[in-house]
């Protein structure tokens, strides 16, 4: 569904999937149900409620000891912190901003950064830990941007 743009209907689905796996008190379930939400929010350039839902999924993946899903979704929050840089990026670009805004802008993009920065060294620990290199891979390219 997130790849025909019916958001809607990955979201509903997703979220019954998460209240039915609540319900049966299955973690790891509910971790991929929570990341699952979050990369709809992200395809929809959401990226605040994608982190949201993100770490969310993480609290699950580490009661759960899933390391490797919770490398999987600290790589979701690098990507929607560095869509946040891009954005921050995109309007010191653009025209018309005060020089108050510029500092804000430049003070988000530089949280942002670090957040990223920190979120992707999490990921490949943990991608270590586990031995996937297609996740250490891509944690690192992530570090790199």
């Amino acid at each position: 569904n997130v790849v025909t743009e019916e958001y809607g209907t990955a979201l509903a689905s997703a979220q019954e999937a998460q209240e039915i796996l609540a319900r049966l008190g299955h973690k790891k379930g509910q971790a991929l149900a929570l990341h699952v939400r979050s990369q709809v929010h992200l395809a929809k350039d959401e990226t605040g409620k994608a982190m949201d839902l993100a770490m969310e999924a993480r609290k699950f993946c580490r009661l759960v000891e899933d390391r490797k899903g919770e490398a999987n979704v600290l790589s979701q929050v690098v990507v929607a912190r560095l869509r946040e840089c891009e954005k921050a990026l995109a309007l010191l670009d653009s025209k018309g901003i005060s020089k108050g805004g510029v500092k804000e802008q430049q003070r988000l993009l530089a949280a942002a950064k670090r957040d990223a920065s920190k979120r992707s060294k999490q990921a490949l620990g943990l991608a270590k830990k586990v031995d996937d290199k297609v996740l250490a891979g891509d944690a690192l390219i992530y570090l790199a941007q």
